[in-house]
């Protein structure tokens, strides 16, 4: 956890946070976070919680060990995005309207994404049985094409945003909420084209099933 350590100390550096500060933000004493510090005692998944929330880092960049063995970018071609593999979110498989919609990872040639970026096909149809969505982190969407809503629940009330192409969204997604299909044609599969952008603190596999 060599890494770790010296990972944790850099970013309360960078952030100009003195060792009493930041122990006190994490629910540590400064004695114990200098010990993380120093290496002589390793963190714990709790701490690492905590820290990845302090810094907005995903969980997984406390354990990457280096940035230099990977490309630093990754492009990928739009002739190959109706290739991509489908996603499965979390808790949808077997609910009674499932997710309805089509999710294409758009970053799976780069290893240690702090962001997940997706490209998402909203069905038609499924306003219905829809089920909610609620996670640690925020999200970033960009209607490329068609038109949907944007449904919120916030204290029991249900707050609806219509949304269009060139409109975007940023949201904390610990607030349940919803992408609703809004199609203009009834005949039409799809109602819109989306980009969402996903930042979690514990991590893409936190969000979707393993593929």
């Amino acid at each position: 956890m060599r890494e770790a350590a010296e990972k944790i100390a850099l970013l309360r550096r960078s952030r100009g946070l003195t060792l009493a500060a930041l122990a006190r933000n994490v629910g540590l004493s400064a004695r114990q976070l200098a010990a993380v510090e120093s290496g002589e005692k390793a963190p714990d998944l709790h701490l690492l919680l905590h820290l990845a929330r302090e810094f907005r880092r995903p969980l997984e960049y406390f354990f990457a060990t280096t940035v230099e063995s990977q490309p630093h970018h990754f492009i990928q071609r739009a002739a190959d995005i109706a290739k991509v593999p489908v996603s499965q979110r979390k808790g949808s498989a077997g609910s009674s309207g499932g997710d309805a919609h089509v999710f294409r990872r758009l970053a799976s040639g780069f290893l240690d994404a702090g962001m997940h970026p997706y490209y998402v096909q909203v069905r038609s149809g499924h306003a219905d049985g829809m089920i909610t969505h609620e996670h640690h982190g925020q999200e970033f969407i960009y209607v490329l094409d068609g038109e949907l809503e944007l449904v919120t629940f916030v204290e029991n009330e249900e707050v609806v945003e219509p949304l269009r192409a060139g409109d975007s969204v940023f949201l904390e997604s610990s607030v349940p909420h919803l992408l609703r299909s809004q199609a203009r044609n009834p005949f039409s599969t799809t109602s819109a084209e989306v980009i969402d952008v996903f930042w979690s603190p514990l991590g893409e596999s936190y969000l979707f099933e393993p593929q």
